[in-house]
């Protein structure tokens, strides 16, 4: 199924609906963003959630189940629809829930931060965290739509666009054309503003489309390039709590490390990427190497990895230049052996 993506200026007006309408969103919105609360109210059940990694649970899945089944509402396969409304969490959690209740019902994905609208709002990943370990259950379920709603980004501090940038970054060393967009809208070495990622999403999007739509269901491993930068970043995210965008930023510089290590990327490719990801992103090189990772908790957490091969090696996605990526299988032992060299 293709997903459609719509963009509004404002809150846009329900059309009609012969079935339920279930709004599911961040408790916090109401509070953020003005306009919020009115347009919810034109939904015919609404569920409010506590966003972050720790909603992504099977006791919030069943809590949040129950709230539906005593709302007194009917619900159908057919005739209902979910909106996911928040975040990365909100979205992994919801899409999660509309697989699932009733064997699936109709999912609208209405990201409301910058990772979720560059991110995990497209390609139909849903995850649930369980024994410790990040999105370790999940499914395949695309969106029928995707709402970006302007309102909800204007709120944004300079923070949440910091996290984005990870992402963002990623995206520009995966594909050329989303490379010149961001080059032509932010020339300077200031910080990214809201305009010019508003601007610059389409093509983030649109690139992470072209490479789902060749492997929707990661079954050729074409979809694996889209974890660049990911395989510390997951390390750095599970063990300090760090925000994902902003540890997948650190894990570039280690993805761009361990190419240049491995020989799939010329050592002036190297010193140019580097600078791009400091100068160009604002993604500190220095930042992830005042952490303190031990050798041990690096290599349990490596081998948690989805992309795990064997007992002893995994997939690690490397460049040998923008819009090159490539797959390498790679020792574990090797990897922690960078890792050290990395961070000294």
């Amino acid at each position: 199924m293709k997903t459609r993506l719509a963009r509004f200026k404002t809150f846009p007006a329900l059309s009609s609906h012969s079935g339920l309408r279930v709004a599911f969103y961040d408790s916090k919105l109401p509070q953020l963003v003005p306009g919020f609360s009115k347009w919810l109210r034109a939904f015919d059940f609404a569920v409010e959630l506590p966003a972050g990694e720790s909603l992504k649970s099977t006791r919030e899945l069943e809590r949040v189940v129950g709230q539906l089944f005593s709302s007194g509402h009917s619900f159908s396969r057919d005739g209902t629809q979910f909106f996911a409304i928040g975040g990365g969490s909100v979205g992994d959690f919801v899409g999660f829930l509309a697989s699932t209740f009733l064997r699936g019902v109709e999912l609208l994905q209405v990201p409301t931060t910058w990772l979720s609208a560059m991110d995990s709002a497209h390609g139909g990943k849903t995850a649930l965290n369980v024994a410790g370990t990040k999105n370790v259950l999940g499914t395949f379920y695309p969106a029928s739509e995707v709402w970006l709603i302007e309102p909800f980004f204007k709120h944004q501090s300079g923070a949440r666009v910091n996290e984005a940038l990870g992402e963002a970054a990623k995206m520009a060393l995966l594909d050329t054309r989303v490379a010149r967009a961001a080059q032509s809208l932010h020339a300077s070495e200031s910080e990214w503003t809201l305009a010019e990622l508003w601007k610059l999403l389409p093509s983030i999007i649109e690139a992470k489309m072209r490479v789902v739509n060749r492997d929707p269901f990661e079954k050729r491993g074409d979809r694996r390039v889209l974890n660049l930068g990911h395989t510390l970043g997951h390390v750095l995210e599970s063990r300090f709590k760090i925000p994902h965008g902003l540890a997948v930023g650190y894990g570039l510089h280690f993805a761009l490390w361990v190419s240049w290590c491995e020989g799939v990327l010329p050592a002036k490719k190297f010193f140019e990427l580097e600078r791009s990801l400091s100068r160009d992103w604002g993604l500190d090189i220095e930042a992830p190497r005042k952490l303190k990772l031990s050798r041990e908790d690096a290599r349990r957490l490596l081998l948690r990895d989805k992309k795990v091969l064997s007992a002893g090696s995994l997939q690690f996605i490397a460049i040998r230049g923008v819009g090159r990526p490539v797959q390498l299988p790679l020792k574990v032992d090797l990897l922690l052996d960078a890792l050290e060299e990395f961070w000294t």
